[in-house]
């Protein structure tokens, strides 16, 4: 699942966690336990592993938006007129 938090700039990202942390943390000292358990106060990640998990979440993201937008106009009709490569040709290896 993509979280909208890992789409932020990292500083964001540290601000977010410090605003989760105390409001769970408010939440426990008013004896408001069940709103405080909604609240994902989980394990602090790394620098380096947030910009690993934000880089896929923003990849995630794009090949949705491509996927929505570009792919769902391909219809078997289209794709049938497309021109396809003798084959025969030999396609260079990638």
């Amino acid at each position: 699942a993509i979280l909208p938090e890992y789409l932020m700039a990292p500083g964001d990202y540290v601000l977010w966690r410090q605003l989760q942390r105390a409001v769970k943390i408010e939440l426990l000292q008013q004896g408001n336990v069940k709103d405080a358990e909604k609240i994902k106060a989980d394990e602090e990640i790394g620098e380096e592993a947030f910009e690993a998990i934000s880089r896929r979440m923003w990849i995630d993201v794009m090949l949705q938006i491509l996927k929505v937008f570009v792919l769902a106009k391909v219809t078997p009709k289209a794709l049938k007129n497309l021109s396809i490569p003798e084959k025969d040709i030999i396609m260079p290896s990638v």
